[in-house]
C-alpha cells in the first residue's frame, strides 16, 4: 500500500514552551555559504573590470530613420543624456545630389543654441556611405547624466554653405527633444546615437548609489520598523521564516499609514516632516523593548536562523531574484520625473493635497472643483509619508513608491509561495515568476495603476495572517490583531482589491471544515475568530463608511451591479473577457495547471486553497455564469492583472516538488541551483528594463520646459483648451497629452478634470454634463476657424495647448488637435513653439 504524502501544512507546526529558550545547537560554521559570498564578490568585481574594458558605451538613442531632413544652413536635435560622460554623437547621413560636405561641425549647448556652448567637434563625411553614421567625438562630460542638451550639425569647409541632410524619425519616436532646421522646430527626430565614457558611468552610478542611501534608509525604516513593533511578538515562531516575518512586517507597516491618516484628519494638527520622523520613531520603542524583554529565548534562536538562512541555498536564490527584481524597477524610471498614463494624474494630484494640508482632505480644489473625495486614499497616505521623510517632489515620490511596490509584490510572492507551497523553494520560484518572468506587476508602471498594486501587497500578507490566525494555537490575540490591521489598511487602500479576500476565506473555510470532518467545534472557532477580526476592522474603517454612505462613487457602482450584464457597454467592454495569455506567460498557466493537479493529488490544502480562491474570483467577476447579478463590480481587467498571484503561486509549487525531491537525498544539489537560478533571473531582468512604454507618457522634458513658461508668461486665471477623448462609454473624458497636467504643473485651469471626476461630488449639479458638452464642442464635428474661436470664447477658454505627444496617448476615434490648423488661422497667435510642445492665444474678435 502507498503511502499518502502527508499535508505539510495541516498541522501547526509545535513551537517551544514559553518560559524556556531552545538549546543552540553547535553547529559548524557555513563555510560553504561564506565561500560562496566571496565568490559572488569576487565574480561582481571580475564582470566591472570586464564591462570597463569593453571601450565606449553605445546608446541608440532614436534610430527611426524613415525620412530625411534637410537643411540649407545647420540642422540640430534636443535630447536628454541618460547617463554621465558623454562624450560623443553620431548622425545619419543622407547622400542627396548635391552630396554632403566633406567635413561636419557639431557644436554642443547646454539645452538650446541660446545656452553656453559646451563642446566642439569635426568629423568626415566625404567617404560616408548612405545611411552611414558619422561620429563626433569630444572630451567627456562627467556629470551629463539626466541633463538636458541641444547639438547642431552644419558644413565645417571654411566659407561654405553646403546643405546638410540627414536621417530622421517622426516626432513621436522620441519623447525628450525634437529636430531643428535652421533654429526652427520641426515634427520629427533625427536619428541619432550617444557614446558615454564606461568610468563616468560607473562612477556617476556609485556617487547617486552613495547619496540615495539617506532615503534608502527612510524607506526601509517606513517599511518595516512599524510593522515589525507588531510582529516580532510572533517571535520565537518555528514556522515563519525571515522572508516571511519580514514581509508580514511590511504588511503591517502599510496598512498603518491609512488608517494613521485617517484617524489623524480629526486631530488639530498639520502633518509635516518633523512629525512624520518623530512618528516613526515611537514603533522602535516596543520593537526594542520586545527584543530585549525576550532576548533571552530569541538569541540562541536568531544565532540558528541566521546560520540555518545563510547555508540555505534557497535564502541566496531568494536574494539574488528580489535584488535583481529590485534593480530592474529601478533602473526603469531612472530619469523620469513625472509618473506615466492616466491614473497618475489623480494620483499625484491627491498626494499633494494631502502634503499641502497635513491631512487627508475632502475636497480636490484648487486643481479641480470636486467637493469630495471618495476615491481610495491608502496609496496616496503612503507616498505623503515618504515624501515627507525624503523630501523627494511628489510626482517623483508617486513613482519611486510605486516601483517599492512593486519590488514587495515580488516579495509577497515569496510569501504565498513559501506559505501555500510548503518549502522556500516554491517562494523562490513563486517571486522569480512573478518578478522577472511575468509582465505583470512590472507593467504597472506604464498605467500608474499603484492603488491596486498597493492592495495586491497587502492581500498576501493578510492571506496568511488569517491562515495562521485560524490555525494558530498560541498568541491567537496577536495573529487576530495582525489580521485585523491588514483587513483595514486593505480597505483603505483598495476597494475592490478587498473584494478578492471573501472568495479566500470562502475557499479556506471550505477545505479546513471538509478536512475535520464539518465538526462543529472547528467551524465556530473559525467563525468567532473572523467575526471578532471582522468587527474590529469595521471599527476602525467605520469613519470612511460613513462619509461613502451616500457618496457618488458608491451610487455608481451599485449602478454598475445592478445592470450588469444587461447592459452592453459593461458586458462588451467594460467587463470584456480578455485573451489570459496576454496577462500570464502560457508556460506559466501550464505550470500551474500542473502545480495544483499535484498539489490536489497530495492533499496540500494551501495549493488547493490558491487554486479554488482564483476559481471563485473570476466567477466574481462573471457571475453572469452562474446567472447572478453584479458584473461589474468587480471586472475582468482588474482580475487577470492580478492574476500572476494565484499562477506564480501554483507555478512556484510545480517548480519546487521536484527541486525537494532531489535535495532531500543529495542536499548539495541545490546549490548547484543558485547559480542557474541567477542566470535566468538576469535574462529576466534584462527583459523587465525595457518594459516602459514611451508611448505613456503624457508629460516629457518638454512639456516640463513649456508648464514653466505658461507659468510664468500666462495670466493667472487664463483657461487652455487640451487634447482630450471620451472615455468609459461617454460617462466621462480624459486627457491625451500634457495638457492634462496644466492645473497641477503651471496652476492653468483646463477643459479636462482628473479621469474620477463623475465618481466625485460634483460643484453643481450639471458638472458633469457640462464637462463632457465642452469636449463635445470641439470635437464632434469640423467647424471654421472663426467658430471655433467663438466656442472658446463663449466657454471662457484663452489658450490651446498641444503637448509633445500630439494628443496621442490613448487616443481614442476623436482626431487630436493639429497646430498648423491654427498657424495659420487670423483667429489665433503662436506663444510658445519648441520641441514639439505649441501654445496659442486666442486673438480678441
Amino acid at each position: 500500500m502507498t503511502a499518502t504524502p502527508p499535508d505539510l501544512l495541516s498541522q501547526p507546526v509545535p513551537a517551544p514552551p514559553e518560559t524556556e529558550a531552545p538549546p543552540a545547537p553547535k553547529r559548524p560554521l557555513p563555510w560553504r555559504a561564506l565561500a560562496i559570498a566571496g565568490g559572488a564578490v569576487l565574480a561582481l568585481a571580475a564582470v566591472i573590470g570586464l564591462w570597463l574594458a569593453r571601450g565606449d558605451w553605445l546608446y541608440p538613442t532614436q534610430l527611426q530613420a524613415s525620412q530625411v531632413l534637410r537643411s540649407e544652413r545647420v540642422l540640430g536635435q534636443t535630447f536628454v543624456a541618460r547617463q554621465a560622460g558623454l562624450q560623443g554623437v553620431q548622425v545619419k547621413i543622407h547622400r542627396a545630389d548635391p552630396p554632403p560636405p566633406a567635413r561636419l561641425r557639431l557644436r554642443l549647448y547646454a539645452g538650446s543654441e541660446e545656452d553656453a556652448l559646451l563642446r566642439e567637434a569635426i568629423a568626415s563625411s566625404g567617404g560616408a556611405a548612405d545611411g552611414a553614421y558619422v561620429e563626433f567625438r569630444f572630451a567627456p562630460l562627467p556629470d551629463s547624466g539626466r541633463k538636458d542638451y541641444y547639438f547642431t550639425v552644419q558644413d565645417a569647409s571654411p566659407g561654405a554653405a553646403t546643405p546638410v541632410s540627414l536621417y530622421g524619425g517622426p516626432l513621436e519616436a522620441y519623447p525628450d527633444g525634437a529636430a531643428y532646421a535652421d533654429g526652427m522646430p520641426q515634427d520629427a527626430q533625427l536619428a541619432f546615437v550617444l557614446n558615454y565614457d564606461r568610468r563616468a558611468m560607473l562612477w556617476d552610478f556609485a556617487r547617486r548609489s552613495a547619496g540615495g542611501l539617506p532615503d534608502a534608509f527612510a524607506v526601509l525604516w517606513m517599511l518595516f520598523v512599524p510593522g515589525a513593533a507588531v510582529c516580532v511578538w510572533l517571535l520565537p515562531a518555528d514556522d515563519l521564516d525571515a522572508t516571511e516575518w519580514l514581509a508580514l512586517s511590511a504588511g503591517g507597516s502599510l496598512a498603518l499609514y491609512p488608517l494613521a491618516l485617517l484617524f489623524l484628519r480629526y486631530a488639530p494638527l498639520a502633518l509635516d516632516a518633523r512629525l512624520v520622523w518623530g512618528g516613526l520613531l515611537l514603533p522602535a520603542v516596543p520593537l526594542l523593548a520586545a527584543l530585549w524583554l525576550r532576548r533571552d529565548r530569541l538569541r540562541a534562536r536568531f544565532l540558528l536562523s541566521v546560520k540555518g538562512w545563510l547555508s540555505e541555498p534557497a535564502f541566496w536564490a531568494g536574494v539574488v531574484v528580489i535584488g535583481l527584481s529590485a534593480g530592474a524597477r529601478w533602473w526603469v524610471i531612472d530619469g523620469l520625473q513625472i509618473p506615466l498614463w492616466a491614473d497618475s494624474y489623480h494620483h499625484t494630484l491627491l498626494v499633494q493635497l494631502i502634503v499641502d494640508n497635513g491631512r487627508l482632505v475632502s475636497s480636490w480644489e484648487p486643481y479641480a472643483p470636486m467637493q469630495s473625495v471618495s476615491y481610495h486614499t491608502g496609496f496616496h497616505a503612503m507616498v505623503a509619508v515618504l515624501h515627507w521623510l525624503t523630501g523627494l517632489p511628489v510626482p517623483r515620490s508617486v513613482l519611486v513608491f510605486g516601483q517599492v511596490l512593486n519590488t514587495l509584490a515580488v516579495g509577497m510572492a515569496y510569501l504565498l509561495g513559501r506559505r501555500f507551497g510548503g518549502s522556500a523553494w516554491a517562494g523562490v520560484f513563486a517571486a522569480l515568476l512573478t518578478g522577472l518572468v511575468s509582465v505583470y506587476p512590472a507593467y504597472y508602471v506604464n498605467w500608474g495603476r499603484y492603488p491596486q498594486l498597493a492592495g495586491q501587497v497587502l492581500l498576501p500578507a493578510l492571506m496568511v495572517a488569517t491562515w495562521c490566525f485560524l490555525r494558530a494555537q498560541r498568541r491567537v490575540w496577536l495573529w487576530g490583531a495582525l489580521t485585523t490591521l491588514l483587513a483595514a489598511g486593505l480597505f483603505l487602500t483598495h476597494y475592490r482589491v478587498v473584494l478578492f479576500y471573501p472568495p479566500f476565506i470562502v475557499a479556506l473555510l471550505f477545505i479546513r471544515w471538509y478536512q475535520a470532518g464539518w465538526k462543529r467545534s472547528v467551524w465556530l472557532g473559525d467563525g468567532v475568530r473572523l467575526a471578532a477580526a471582522a468587527a474590529g476592522a469595521l471599527a476602525l474603517v467605520s469613519p470612511r463608511l460613513l462619509s461613502l454612505w451616500e457618496s457618488v462613487l458608491l451610487s455608481n457602482n451599485l449602478q454598475l451591479a445592478v445592470q450588469g450584464g444587461s447592459n452592453a457597454y459593461i458586458r462588451e467592454v467594460y467587463n470584456a473577457l480578455p485573451n489570459p495569455f496576454g496577462f500570464v506567460p502560457p508556460l506559466v498557466v501550464a505550470l500551474a495547471g500542473l502545480g495544483l493537479a499535484f498539489g490536489a493529488w497530495q492533499r496540500r490544502q494551501g495549493i488547493f486553497a490558491v487554486g479554488v480562491w482564483g476559481v471563485l474570483v473570476f466567477l466574481e467577476a462573471n457571475p453572469q455564469l452562474l446567472r447572478l447579478p453584479g458584473a461589474g463590480l468587480i471586472v475582468n481587467f482588474t482580475i487577470f492583472i492580478g492574476a500572476y498571484m494565484v499562477f506564480s503561486t501554483l507555478a512556484g509549487f510545480a517548480l519546487a516538488e521536484p527541486v525537494r525531491a532531489l535535495t532531500r537525498f543529495r542536499p548539495a544539489l541545490g546549490w548547484l541551483l543558485v547559480p542557474a537560478v541567477a542566470v535566468f533571473a538576469l535574462g529576466g531582468a534584462a527583459r523587465q528594463m525595457q518594459i516602459l512604454n514611451p508611448a505613456a507618457r503624457l508629460v516629457t522634458r518638454p512639456d516640463l520646459r513649456a508648464m514653466a513658461w505658461i507659468a510664468a508668461r500666462t495670466p493667472p486665471d487664463a483657461r487652455f483648451l487640451v487634447n482630450s477623448r471620451s472615455a468609459y462609454g461617454g460617462s466621462g473624458i480624459a486627457g491625451t497629452d500634457a495638457g492634462w497636467w496644466l492645473p497641477y504643473l503651471a496652476g492653468r485651469e483646463n477643459t479636462a478634470p482628473p479621469l474620477i471626476y463623475p465618481s466625485e461630488k460634483p460643484p453643481y449639479p450639471a458638472y458633469v454634463q457640462d464637462v463632457y458638452e465642452t469636449y463635445r464642442d470641439f470635437w464632434a464635428a469640423d467647424v471654421s476657424d472663426a467658430e471655433f474661436a467663438r466656442r472658446m470664447a463663449a466657454h471662457g477658454l484663452d489658450y490651446i495647448y498641444i503637448g509633445q505627444q500630439r494628443g496621442r496617448v490613448w487616443q481614442g476615434e476623436e482626431s487630436p488637435l493639429d497646430w498648423r490648423r491654427f498657424a495659420d488661422s487670423p483667429y489665433f497667435e503662436p506663444v510658445y513653439a519648441r520641441d514639439g510642445v505649441r501654445v496659442f492665444r486666442r486673438k480678441e474678435p
